[in-house]
């Protein structure tokens, strides 16, 4: 529904040089970025914002082939914000709102 955050989805800050945190959010959308298992925090700078629901590996914004293939489940949140995002924000700020908008297609 829209305006409804988004629980269990990945939330990646990522650096022009690959450099990258992230987070899961919570029941309210909420997440904390974290730079590493031990480490909380982003560095600072311009970040390129993806999301998924699929969270993170090698492939993470790559198409599934399909869960009977063994390949990664299906993305549920469109390319335009995890793959093929335009999403952009400058580090440092203590609080980051995502709207996505709810469309058909990527």
């Amino acid at each position: 529904m829209a305006g409804t955050p988004l629980a269990g989805v990945t939330v990646v800050f990522e650096a022009e040089n690959g450099q990258f945190s992230s987070g899961v959010t919570d029941s309210a959308g909420r997440y904390v970025l974290r730079v590493d298992s031990d480490k909380a925090g982003v560095t600072p700078g311009e970040k390129v914002v993806r999301v998924t629901s699929r969270g993170l590996s090698e492939d993470w914004g790559e198409e599934a082939e399909s869960e009977e293939s063994g390949g990664p489940p299906p993305e549920k949140i469109p390319a335009r914000y995890n793959r093929n995002s335009k999403l952009r924000i400058v580090v440092p700020s203590d609080q980051y709102d995502i709207e996505l908008t709810e469309t058909t297609g990527s």
